[in-house]
């Protein structure tokens, strides 16, 4: 097979798109040679196959085992092309289609920038200091800005040059441009949208719109056109509402509620889904088609994620207190069967040591009676009564000896069960003190991941922040979404 196949990749996908994201190369083995030829022209993670690959439960690392090397892949976080420091707050910013160039305005600036380095291309005069919006034509040649003070105004990319300025009848708080780039939306304050002609008007005549979509309760947020057929307009606003508009006619198609009011509309690149993002914190998905509700999004997926995780920590808290329990009551059992053992060798060793009290006596009486009947039997040598009977006392005698042994022969048995059964008694009280402290270190843990779940649910909870901006990749797989959480999130559509 060709050498590319016999490369030790490690490549990454993103599951919900089925798409490859990344492929890890060491860079280190970017220098092998083989025959006086880079071993890996295309890159490689290993010099060997990789057998297993794992991830650390936060996704931040990824460990993959290849011949007698396991190599951490570190996933990189926040990494950004280039930044620039400007000299007060961003109010609006735009990018042109083909992706080259970002405007950026502020109270004092409006500024080009090239999207590829960061760096400035040209400053653009007569900015005003309450700029709510800003677009590119469709070609990019002209920049247009709307403003809190009743005008939208336009410039010539190329040179800077200022063109039209249009008084509006109320603060405009969005703007879009139509398909071909004859046409200029204003969202107003008022609640109404206005379009206007982008014909160059007479000197010294302030054009009027050409047309007026009313429905809106109150002010108008947001505006995006509707592509690739550029025939709908959708706005949303204060009111919480969401709408579909045909430019043409002004007919409302579709009206559907954000539950609470709307900063900013997004539509998708082949014009068949809407995202809208409230300032209740809530970003929502709908079909262009009759408003169909799609998915809902909502607070900060690392603190989400963080939530989890502490959930599962506490869940995993709680079956170890679950096991320690356990534990204490089968020891706590142990100790009862092994003080009833106790008691059972106690009363064992009691009667072995009364049995052995007694076959003593027993055993002393014999000896003493054998003493008997040898003195009689040694007085009366021929006296045949006298010699049985001192035959009769010998064997008694030896009987109530062995007798007394068999006695001591059970006590020592007993001592020794009894011994035995006391120290098991005190093994099973030592264990049950570990045990105890067992469980206490177990509900000790399960109270500090209580608490660090109530936290991760506070501050998640509190991450459910308005957002004010979204966008939708130009594929439409991905979306963006961005405001008081401090942080741009990326979602699967």
């Amino acid at each position: 097979p060709p050498r590319s196949t016999l490369f030790p990749y490690t490549t990454l996908f993103r599951s919900a798109l089925g798409q490859e994201a990344a492929r890890l190369v060491d860079p280190a083995l970017s220098d092998v040679q083989f025959d006086g030829r880079p071993m890996y022209p295309e890159g490689a993670a290993d010099r060997d196959f990789i057998h297993a690959i794992s991830f650390s439960p936060d996704g931040s690392l990824l460990a993959a085992g290849g011949y007698r090397v396991v190599k951490l892949w570190r996933r990189p976080q926040n990494v950004r092309k280039w930044s620039v420091s400007l000299s007060e707050r961003p109010l609006a910013i735009a990018i042109n289609r083909s992706a080259s160039l970002v405007a950026v305005t502020t109270q004092k600036s409006l500024e080009l920038r090239s999207i590829s380095s960061g760096s400035l291309v040209r400053r653009l005069g007569g900015t005003d200091p309450a700029v709510t919006s800003l677009a590119f034509s469709p070609d990019g040649k002209t920049l247009y800005a709307g403003s809190l003070d009743k005008s939208w105004h336009s410039w010539s990319v190329a040179d800077g040059t200022p063109g039209q300025a249009v008084t509006t009848r109320t603060a405009v708080r969005a703007i879009a441009i139509n398909k071909d780039g004859s046409q200029l939306y204003t969202a107003g304050a008022d609640g109404v949208i206005r379009l206007w002609s982008l014909k160059p008007a007479k000197p010294g005549e302030n054009p009027k719109p050409i047309r007026e979509l009313k429905g809106h309760a109150k002010g108008v947020t947001s505006l995006a056109l509707v592509l690739p057929a550029g025939n709908q307009l959708v706005s949303g606003g204060e009111d919480g509402s969401v709408r579909i508009w045909e430019i043409k006619s002004g007919k409302q198609l579709v009206r559907v509620e954000q539950g609470g009011p709307v900063n900013a509309v997004s539509v998708r690149p082949d014009g068949q889904m809407i995202a809208a993002a409230g300032a209740n914190g809530v970003a929502r998905l709908w079909s262009i088609k009759g408003g169909k509700p799609l998915a809902e999004m909502k607070g900060d997926l690392d603190a989400e994620r963080h939530v989890l995780l502490c959930r599962e920590q506490q869940t995993v808290a709680a079956q170890h207190i679950g096991l320690t329990e356990a534990h204490v009551k089968a020891v706590e059992q142990d100790i009862k069967d092994r003080q009833e053992g106790v008691k059972k060798t106690s009363k064992a060793l009691k009667a072995d040591e009364k049995a052995l009290a007694e076959t003593r006596t027993k055993e002393k009486a014999a000896q003493d009676a054998l003493a008997t009947a040898q003195k009689a039997s040694k007085a009366k040598p021929a006296d045949a009564a006298l010699k049985k009977k001192n035959d009769e006392a010998a064997k008694a005698a030896i009987a109530a000896s062995d007798a007394t042994k068999a006695a001591d022969t059970r006590l020592a048995g007993a001592v020794r069960a009894h011994d035995g059964a006391e120290q098991a008694l005190r093994i099973a009280t030592e264990r049950l003190d570990h045990a105890k402290h067992d469980k206490a270190a177990a509900e000790a843990t399960k109270k500090d991941a209580d608490h660090q779940l109530a936290q991760a649910t506070t501050a998640a909870a509190g991450s459910v922040r308005p957002f004010r901006g979204l966008a939708f990749s130009a594929d439409g797989k991905v979306f963006a979404t961005g405001g008081d959480q401090a942080n741009v999130q990326l979602w699967e559509t």
